[in-house]
């Protein structure tokens, strides 16, 4: 084979993998009463068994994303499943990762993206800010983050298929603000932010994050494989008529029973209300509310 044809063939694919496939969308005027979005890290170890058959658990949680982009018809619903960067022909940058946009109960884009090299969350908030309605002063913005255990620092090798970038709560505020975009009127904060991961529920963790979200739901515990559900938006209250913080005890409230039901480890999970933290003293602020339930064996700590 010619180099001639060898190069001809590499550009093919290269642009196969870069070309837009993005579906064009016309903004309109419809309110949302709920803007949600989802970050589902999949570039990981996600398997697991359960009675006998083996999960891929951001690939459950996908779907039950989904689930509530399908039945709740007052929801803009932001999915983004970040998958392992992968390359063609070992050179050119594929799109593994997906995004999935609906509204009204409607899957109006499911688009390929790729990550850059860095964990940033600029590809994801550019979409977003792409098929975003405008102007949402009235909507409750709720961030959803599903993954491993956030460092606190460093964090160099948490996505595998990235090893040398680094990954931690203060990365992840960064990515945040790429979301609110308050030049556009998104605000500056988000009302809810949501980590459904290990050990991230800490007074340090919401002061670092106090900048980027009201309110604040994590455990401070491990969180095993359950996951904080988010079926509590499938069919959630009026927002008109309930404030944020309601909101997030009822949605702390629904995912602390739902995991209290089906596990026998202990399960913790704390709502944070960002405006009462001290940043200078992140390990001497009060918490809004906790829920823990002890593990269901063992003998009882006295």
């Amino acid at each position: 084979m010619t180099f001639k044809c060898i190069t001809s063939i590499c550009f093919v694919f290269w642009f196969a993998a870069c070309s837009a496939t993005e579906e064009i969308l016309v903004k309109d005027t419809v309110e949302t009463q709920y803007s949600l979005i989802y970050i589902i890290h999949g570039d990981a170890g996600y398997l697991y068994h359960e009675n006998g058959t083996a999960f891929k658990a951001d690939k459950r949680i996908l779907e039950k994303a989904k689930a509530v982009g399908h039945t709740n018809p007052h929801a803009e619903v932001f999915i983004f499943h970040q998958r392992p960067k992968s390359h063609i022909l070992y050179l050119f940058p594929k799109k593994e990762s997906k995004f999935y946009y609906y509204r009204g109960g409607e899957l109006l884009a499911e688009n390929s993206y790729s990550r850059l090299p860095v964990s940033d969350l600029k590809e994801e908030a550019a979409l977003y800010h792409q098929y975003a309605l405008g102007k949402q002063e009235l909507t409750k913005r709720v961030f959803l983050y599903y993954g491993h255990e956030i460092p606190t620092d460093k964090g160099r090798g948490y996505h595998v298929s990235i090893p040398k970038a680094d990954f931690n709560i203060s990365s992840l505020s960064v990515g945040m603000s790429y979301f609110n975009d308050i030049d556009i009127g998104y605000g500056n904060r988000f009302d809810l932010a949501v980590l459904s991961t290990c050990n991230n529920g800490t007074p340090e963790t919401a002061a670092k994050l106090s900048n980027q979200t009201n309110y604040l739901v994590a455990s401070p515990i491990d969180l095993h494989l359950s996951y904080m559900e988010s079926h509590y938006f499938m069919e959630p209250d009026n927002p008109d008529s309930v404030s944020t913080e309601s909101i997030a005890h009822n949605f702390a409230l629904r995912a602390f029973n739902k995991l209290v039901g089906e596990v026998h480890t202990p399960v913790g999970i704390t709502l944070y209300n960002t405006d009462e933290l001290d940043i200078t003293k992140p390990n001497e602020n009060s918490v809004v509310t906790e829920f823990f339930k002890a593990a269901r064996f063992g003998t009882p700590q006295q």
